[in-house]
């Protein structure tokens, strides 16, 4: 059965179509994920009164489990309990687990940039009549976000990768088709040889989008 480079080649054209499908879940995700993490540091940065202890034990949840047992736990827990849930689509769904397990992880990234900006910065800016908001939005956010940004580029990486448990619940993205395909074609070698490169490739270009944005950032700042 060896490895046969002829049919590697054929491979790709079969898989990368759906390429597409991976990279709407991981940006979807990744954009809900971020939205949510934004908020839950807020609230958790400046201790908003109530919900405090609800975030803390999200987010404990939600990253000290498996993002499988998520997935299978909202897919086909839920819908046991509220039957209306089962009624959503399974691309959704994985959206959603996605997004609500990177967002545990983004909301720290987020809340140690935050906290890493001087407790003066806040002061300074105040004693000159900036509100909240505007300090936020023109001193705290733009400095968190360079400090972010390398653990905010790993959780795309992250969700880019992540979105392969979808074959779990019958998701058709390209790990799923590239299974189907291997499956179909009895050459399961050549067809996984080439997913991990398409993957290694995506990884490769974001890593240097980071370090491009990275640069960027530290020449306006330098």
């Amino acid at each position: 059965m060896g490895f046969k480079f002829n049919f590697f080649l054929t491979v790709f054209p079969e898989i990368l179509p759906f390429l597409k499908i991976t990279l709407f879940l991981a940006i979807t995700a990744y954009l809900l994920a971020l939205v949510l993490a934004i908020i839950i540091s807020v609230c958790r940065t400046f201790k908003i009164k109530g919900i405090n202890k609800f975030l803390d034990l999200y987010i404990s949840l939600f990253r000290s489990t498996p993002i499988v047992t998520q997935l299978f736990f909202i897919y086909f827990g839920i819908p046991q309990i509220i039957p209306a849930f089962g009624m959503i689509d399974e691309m959704i769904i994985l959206i959603i687990v996605l997004a609500l397990n990177e967002a545990a992880y983004m909301a720290e990234v987020i809340r140690g940039a935050f906290l890493s900006i001087p407790r003066g910065q806040y002061d300074a800016a105040k004693s000159i009549g900036m509100t909240t908001r505007e300090t936020l939005q023109h001193i705290v956010i733009p400095q968190a976000i360079r400090i972010a940004l390398p653990g905010l580029v790993n959780s795309i990486i992250s969700l880019t990768k992540g979105t392969s448990i979808g074959y779990t619940i019958g998701v058709l993205e390209m790990l799923t088709a590239s299974q189907l395909y291997g499956a179909r074609t009895y050459r399961t070698i050549e067809v996984y040889v080439a997913v991990l490169l398409i993957y290694w490739a995506i990884v490769l270009i974001m890593t240097r989008f980071q370090s491009g944005v990275e640069n960027r950032l530290n020449r306006r700042y330098s």
